[in-house]
């Protein structure tokens, strides 16, 4: 098991530690992950499809960057919590 992971820079260092700390949120607040891997799939893909709505509403000038980083971070957390439980 690895314990420290080796960063090139600082910020990538800090977006390490916000989608693991997403991820670890997420995991006390549902404790529950699906056995199915199409349940498992469907939810890193609805994560993915909030991801893309704030692009878009990016694009359409109603959203911010700070919300598409966020959706980012979930997606990406949903991500490894599905990789964790295969």
């Amino acid at each position: 098991m690895v314990t420290s992971v080796k960063v090139d820079n600082p910020e990538d260092a800090a977006i390490l530690v916000l989608i693991l700390s997403e991820l670890r949120s997420v995991e006390r607040k549902h404790p529950n992950w699906p056995e199915c891997n199409v349940k498992r799939s469907a939810i890193v893909m609805e994560e993915a499809g909030e991801l893309i709505r704030e692009a878009n509403q990016l694009e359409e000038g109603k959203g911010s960057l700070l919300n598409l980083k966020m959706e980012a971070i979930q997606t990406a957390a949903m991500a490894i919590r599905m990789i964790k439980n295969l």
